[in-house]
């Protein structure tokens, strides 16, 4: 018997009336407005095979009574409010194929036991605040397709054993404590499509060649942790061509000195970040090819010595380009210009001199342009403040523009600073429709 009041307006308290429909084989009621504890009750419904009761706002501890319904294959109690540990005896649950507690306030360590599931293809733990070390015995289920414990507080190392886990196609660590190296097992995973280690305290030196293993790669995020990546350029250069076509690339602060020259090759990038590396000198000329019709977001900002670019086309050639921050860095010259696609373009904090092109005023998507702590000169384009209806922040500060200030603005402009500068004259009066705006910095004109 199948009951199923997933998107309904049922609310309150789950009714603990439900132990008398023992003959259930799947209850689904998802996305309901059900409240209050979880009732012991519902283990005795012991044929369950299918059990959803995600996106309410159930509280308390998971009933340890779920143990006895040893026919489960979907377990899924995501998004709701439980808090507590997660029962041991859900390791009792061989039949599981799914588990998903995910976006709870469930506490404590992950259980061993959890590696007695070996059925299960999806393991997700994401978004609680579960403590201690990932538990060996995960690298036991060996049916597992994703595993995915972001956003908690798990510390130590990663598992040498996740290596065994050969069928998984996505790994999620992201956004936790997790410490030491990338263990060398990791290259086992060849039929990983995601890998997110990002957001943690691993450290160490890495061979970037043990990435290139994985064919079927899609995403590599490795951003926010103390790595020191090593190319080894002799041998690696040979295949490059051959490495996998990522769509999102992190190497945010991994000690990168260089733009890496696989990236040449790389044709269907949409993310791209290589922010707070020692990168220096120009940005090569050949980046301006590489995934020139997918590239939405690229951030290389916080490198420090990057001084400029080589051979830079008038207008960036990523067709799609939807954000750019080349701020804090070195860079000199002009600003860039990038295609009419963006939408936040930031550059601040560099050694940018001249006049602002009026080329600018073809961004007629952006939503937030940071052009402060620069060495900008000359008048301002009187396009600036209305060129995008979208643009909510418009940032000039501690640069040398002079004469007056762009006469009309978006309605739309939620922060306007212009302070540290020469500009003079009379503020416009057309700031007085911009009913949105929070934050207006005029002080300390320069004279």
């Amino acid at each position: 018997m199948s009951l199923r009041v997933s998107r309904t307006r049922f609310s309150g308290y789950f009714p603990f009336s439900i132990e008398k429909l023992d003959s259930l084989n799947e209850f689904v009621a998802s996305r309901c407005n059900f409240s209050g504890l979880l009732p012991s009750s519902l283990g005795n419904l012991r044929r369950l095979v299918y059990l959803d009761l995600s996106n309410n706002t159930l509280t308390g501890s998971i009933p340890a009574s779920l143990e006895t319904l040893t026919q489960l294959s979907y377990l899924l109690l995501d998004n709701n409010h439980f808090s507590g540990y997660i029962p041991p005896s859900l390791g009792n649950l061989t039949q599981l194929t799914t588990l998903s507690l995910a976006s709870n306030q469930l506490t404590g360590a992950i259980p061993s036991s959890l590696g007695n599931l070996t059925q299960l293809t999806e393991l997700d733990l994401s978004g609680n605040d579960f403590d201690g070390h990932i538990p060996s015995s995960i690298g036991d289920l060996n049916q597992l397709i994703t595993l995915s414990l972001p956003m908690n507080q798990l510390t130590g190392p990663i598992p040498s054993s996740l290596g065994n886990l050969s069928k998984l196609t996505a790994l999620d660590l992201s956004s936790n404590n997790l410490h030491s190296s990338i263990p060398e097992s990791i290259s086992n995973l060849t039929n990983l499509e995601y890998l997110y280690l990002n957001n943690n305290s691993l450290s160490g030196k890495v061979n970037f060649q043990m990435f290139q293993k994985f064919q079927n790669l899609l995403v590599l995020y490795l951003s926010g942790n103390k790595l020191e990546l090593l190319f080894e350029e002799t041998r690696f250069l040979n295949a490059t061509a051959t490495f996998p076509n990522l769509m999102t690339l992190g190497l945010g602060s991994c000690n990168i000195t260089e733009f890496p020259r696989f990236l040449r090759y790389q044709e269907n990038l949409r993310w791209l970040d290589l922010a707070e590396n020692g990168m220096h000198g120009q940005v090569p000329k050949w980046m301006w090819n590489v995934s020139t019709e997918n590239l939405t977001v690229m951030n290389i900002s916080h490198n420090y010595f990057l001084s400029g670019f080589d051979q830079p086309p008038v207008v960036l050639s990523w067709s799609g380009l939807q954000l750019l921050d080349l701020s804090s860095n070195m860079i000199q010259g002009s600003p860039l210009i990038p295609s009419p696609s963006i939408e936040y373009y930031l550059i601040s904090n560099n050694k940018l001199s001249g006049k602002l092109l009026p080329l600018i005023c073809n961004l007629t998507s952006l939503n937030y342009l940071d052009l402060s702590d620069n060495k900008l000169s000359g008048m301002l384009p009187q396009c600036l403040g209305n060129f995008s209806d979208n643009l909510g922040v418009l940032d000039l500060g501690n640069n040398s523009f002079e004469g007056h200030l762009p006469q009309t603005y978006t309605r739309n402009l939620t922060m306007f600073d212009a302070s540290d500068n020469k500009l003079q004259g009379t503020l416009p009066r057309s700031l007085a429709n911009c009913v949105m705006l929070k934050f207006l910095v005029l002080s300390i004109v320069k004279q």
